[in-house]
């Protein structure tokens, strides 16, 4: 029986979710698929909207990627405004792409006045459309 005050350990061992070796960009060389989220500073107006989502997909075609779905989300108000804006244009863009080049992609972006924040997340392939 146990006194009540003791600590119970478990000597179980955890089964962790992912690979236990760290993923290594320069191993892999088969594409990998991307979401990428970026708010655009358009400067108030929807006609740099279309010059701005053109660079986006250029820079991805110029490290041999592929856009595969671009999904313009809306003008939308930051919660907390934390620079020089109060508000952005979203975009969701998913791609493929090889795992060494989104940092450079990232480093582009982030030199780039039109890229107010970038986020991107590995995702799962777009499933295929079936042909009727």
């Amino acid at each position: 029986m146990l006194a009540l005050g003791k600590k119970i350990r478990h000597f179980l061992p955890i089964p962790h979710p992912r690979e236990t070796k760290p993923f290594n960009p320069s191993e892999s060389k088969d594409k990998m698929h991307y979401d990428g989220l970026f708010i655009l500073n358009t400067g108030g107006k929807d006609e740099g909207l279309p010059q701005a989502i053109e660079t986006i997909e250029k820079a991805i075609a110029e490290r041999k990627g592929s856009v595969a779905q671009v999904r313009k989300m809306d003008k939308r108000r930051f919660e907390r405004v934390a620079g020089k804006l109060d508000a952005g244009f979203y975009l969701n863009v998913r791609f493929d792409l090889e795992p060494g080049e989104l940092n450079d992609l990232r480093a582009q972006f982030s030199r780039d006045e039109t890229v107010y924040r970038q986020f991107y997340l590995r995702s799962e392939a777009l499933p295929e459309k079936e042909e009727a």
